[in-house]
């Protein structure tokens, strides 16, 4: 689908003011003729320029040739992109070192690298080696990691994809290049990692550009909560120091606003997602990890930035309508979660904890009644923060059984038993909806944490489980891994469990 039938869909002006698309040049375009490839000649640009997000040029030089533009990059399509066969192609060499010291030259104006005089313009030269249809990139990233989230406004992003100009948008290419890496899926292909080189480039020149001195906005913010999400659902160790950055990042975004006295120019909501997404997005990272050692980046209410801490409360006000109300009731579960998994941490290093376990299993199952109780029917227990809840509470009271000393109290083995049925019910109801519905466009905050829930489940030898429910588990594991590499992890440590289960 042409850029130009992209733009049409979009149904942004009104036919009157649109160039019929039989209107011609008399000649070639600079870019079509100075490579000596047909050129349709179409006004105001021509299909080529278009699909390659270039400016048209059907002008001529004095002397009456036709003559390339002098900023126009000799970088051939193949020097930046390595072909992996049938998988998915990955930046090259090359065009990692080309960006890499072109954002480390941003400031130098005689900066040129193989003819490439800017990094906006060898980011959109980039998106173009990598024949991306936008269009199919933007339906493909809206109807998958958009759902889950919704940190960007899909109007906005349609809006300026249509518009775009490579000297002008070097910041909407690369969130393209970013939706081209979060919306892929692991290959079969051994040697092939979601650790590429086109990933390491765009988290560099993040890391480059969050830390040089300037105003800070929400669109550097975004792209890091994109990158970070990334990393966490394809088990990447870098998910913790990019959510990190990303903090410090909003906190300067607060600031700046404050001090300015105006807030960023995008709409409230948008920076309320971003603070949704930084709290569920630091407990994920929490719950996904094997061991619960890492420490809580935001681990209380008056450390949360972009939104206000009495926002996120548990009452019969929330509801999980729309995008931002789902984030939201995402986030205030996340909240609650907080003090499980701070207990959890202390446990794993012998540390002192500041609360009880009594304490802290009460007030997690109160939050999961509650939770259950706004829910309006089964269903729901698949949705990210009733998963959340039930994970937590399932590893909280696994934990604390496998550190007693004695018999198990009564109260303690029905806790346990419990949520154990809970959480088997859990990965049941999801297993069935999987299977009917696909995988691919569903929440990876909700099913990481139903999956994350299995682990200390099997890991329960008490709790019966049939031979047909454990192979149900492994088979979704496996699906869910195949879209998401830290499921790998996860159905290495199943494997370990369940033939720990049949000592």
């Amino acid at each position: 689908m042409q850029l130009r039938h992209f733009i049409d869909s979009l149904d942004l002006f009104p036919m009157s003011a649109q160039v019929p698309l039989t209107l011609k040049a008399q000649r070639p375009c600079r870019y079509c003729a100075s490579r000596k490839q047909g050129c349709d000649r179409l006004l105001p640009n021509c299909s080529r320029c278009t699909s390659k997000f270039l400016t048209c040029n059907y002008s001529v030089s004095r002397d009456g040739h036709v003559i390339a533009l002098q900023n126009e990059a000799p970088v051939q399509k193949n020097d930046l992109v390595e072909i992996r066969g049938s998988c998915s192609p990955d930046l090259s060499t090359k065009g990692e070192s080309l960006l890499f010291r072109l954002v480390c030259d941003s400031d130098r104006e005689d900066g040129e690298y193989d003819g490439a005089s800017s990094l906006s313009e060898l980011l959109f030269k980039t998106l173009g080696a990598f024949d991306i249809d936008i269009p199919n990139l933007l339906d493909s990233y809206f109807a998958s990691v958009h759902r889950w989230l919704p940190v960007l406004r899909e109007e906005d992003v349609r809006q300026k994809c249509a518009h775009l100009e490579n000297d002008k948008h070097g910041h909407v290419a690369r969130l393209l290049l970013t939706f081209y890496v979060v919306v892929q899926f692991p290959c079969d292909h051994a040697a092939h990692s979601m650790n590429t080189r086109l990933y390491r480039t765009l988290k560099r020149l993040f890391v480059i550009t969050q830390s040089s001195p300037g105003i800070k906005d929400l669109d550097l913010l975004q792209y890091g909560l994109l990158l970070g999400a990334y990393e966490c659902s394809q088990g990447l160790e870098s998910a913790y120091n990019t959510l990190n950055l990303c903090v410090s990042l909003a906190r300067m975004v607060e600031v700046q606003s404050y001090k300015s006295n105006a807030l960023d120019s995008k709409d409230p909501e948008e920076r309320l997602l971003c603070g949704y997404a930084l709290v569920a997005l630091d407990r994920l990272i929490a719950v996904s990890s094997m061991d619960y050692c890492l420490p809580l980046l935001l681990p209380d209410p008056q450390s949360f930035p972009l939104i206000e801490e009495h926002d996120l409360e548990l009452d019969e006000k929330l509801k999980a309508y729309g995008y931002t109300g789902r984030m939201r009731i995402t986030a205030t579960v996340a909240r609650l979660v907080s003090d499980t998994l701070t207990f959890l941490r202390c446990c794993q290093l012998g540390r002192t904890q500041q609360a009880d376990y009594v304490a802290v299993d009460s007030s997690a199952q109160d939050s999961l009644g509650k939770l259950l109780r706004l829910s309006e029917n089964k269903a729901f227990l698949n949705c990210e923060p009733t998963s959340m809840a039930i994970s937590t509470l399932m590893a909280l009271r696994s934990s604390h059984d496998r550190r007693r000393s004695g018999p198990r109290d009564s109260k303690d083995a029905t806790a346990l038993r419990s949520i154990a049925s809970m959480t088997l019910e859990m990965c049941l109801s999801a297993s069935d909806f999987i299977r009917y519905h696909g995988i691919e466009n569903l929440s990876f905050i909700g099913l990481c944490c139903v999956w994350r829930a299995a682990l200390p489940l099997v890991s329960f030898k008490e709790f019966q489980i049939s031979t047909k429910e454990l192979e149900t588990l492994r088979s979704e594991l496996r699906r869910f891994s195949s879209c998401w590499a830290i499921g790998v992890t996860f159905l290495q440590h199943f494997d370990e469990l369940v033939d720990l289960r049949n000592l």
